[in-house]
């Protein structure tokens, strides 16, 4: 009984001893069998160069498999470094487009694969075979690179995506919009005016406009402006052209300053052209002559009851030489001037419309 009890003890410290030694060699293998598993790209790939001449290369990995690697740049240099990527490990090439390569430090695509400071710059390299850094325009000091490539999922560059920073959930900074802005879809930046082209393509703009059949013309609320008909006068002339964009009628007020003359006078005449400057029709009666300073001539220009004759309205010195027209303005129209006596001269102090709606 006592012998049996003695083989059953030293059974089990046998069979202890065997677990030891099976676990231990399982973890010795590990490490070592895993790679072997799972291929190399289980351990990150690293590399270092000290680069202190030009049209030097350094800091070269290959890849087998890794997605990503990270260049970290220190000492003190004044140099520029282009990274290179090759498919079959001897045929290299520059890493050049704006998408590629990120500064980790300010976490923006770098404009080329250059680099000129110290810091850290992560880039794709899925499906690369090797990569590594060469200098291009080397001018002075060393720069000690370090280099990884890591086993970490790929980063996904989606081009032409511009650089955007959300802080709280509010979209803050575009720090590049120049593919958007190529779009045919957008107009070009400029300042809105009248008479733009009309639009051969898809277009979108957001400030309402009316065709005038060969072009478009923003669209206009009551405003004012002046003709460019003042200045002294000395002699009967016609007023500049206006163009009413999209206004129903207009009140046109001529503004009279100093006037000298022997029996001087001047009269007001609307005239409207129907071809766009060429023929010019009076539209109804001429204003009263003026003939004082501080004379006002005002034509007002209204649809409100065709069944009413125009008239012009009489003047006093220093009073108001009114002319109603019960009409619309068209597009095209002018005042035309009529100035009598012996050495007439009158200072137009200014001609202002004020278009209605």
């Amino acid at each position: 009984m006592v012998q049996n009890k003695i083989k059953y003890i030293k059974m089990k410290k046998i069979l202890l001893a065997l677990l030891l030694l099976s676990a231990s060699f399982v973890n010795a293998q590990t490490a070592t069998e895993m790679a072997n598993i799972f291929g190399a790209a289980y351990n990150d790939a690293t590399a270092s160069a000290s680069i202190a001449a030009n049209a030097t290369s350094g800091a070269s990995i290959v890849m087998n498999g890794h997605g990503t690697a990270i260049f970290t740049f220190t000492g003190t240099f004044t140099a520029t470094f282009q990274v290179q990527i090759s498919g079959d490990g001897s045929t290299f090439t520059n890493v050049t487009a704006s998408n590629q390569l990120i500064n980790m430090a300010t976490g923006a695509y770098m404009a080329s694969g250059n680099i000129t400071a110290v810091g850290s710059y992560i880039i794709n390299c899925a499906g690369v075979n090797t990569i590594r850094i060469i200098s291009t325009a080397y001018t002075s000091g060393t720069a000690v690179i370090t280099a990884r490539g890591s086993k970490a999922s790929n980063i996904v560059f989606v081009a032409g995506v511009p650089n955007v920073i959300i802080s709280s959930g509010t979209l803050t900074t575009v720090s590049t919009v120049t593919t958007v802005t190529t779009l045919s879809q957008f107009a070009a930046s400029a300042a809105d005016a009248d008479g733009t082209a009309n639009p051969t393509t898809t277009a979108i703009r957001d400030f309402g406009h009316y065709y005038n059949s060969s072009t478009w013309d923003r669209m206009h609320g009551n405003w004012n402006t002046t003709t460019g008909d003042a200045g002294t006068k000395t002699s009967s002339f016609a007023g500049a052209t206006q163009t009413n964009y999209d206004s129903r009628g207009a009140r046109i007020t001529v503004l009279c300053g100093t006037v000298s003359g022997t029996s001087p006078t001047l009269t007001a005449q609307l005239q409207t052209s129907p071809d766009g400057g060429t023929t010019w029709i009076n539209e109804g009666p001429a204003s009263v002559a003026v003939s004082a300073t501080g004379n006002t001539v005002v034509f007002y220009v209204y649809p409100t009851n065709w069944s009413t004759s125009p008239s012009a309205g009489s003047i006093t010195t220093g009073a108001t030489a009114g002319v109603f027209l019960d009409a619309t303005l068209p597009r095209t129209w002018r005042l035309n001037y009529t100035i009598g006596g012996t050495t007439p001269s009158f200072a137009i102090t200014a001609v202002y419309v004020n278009y209605q709606m």
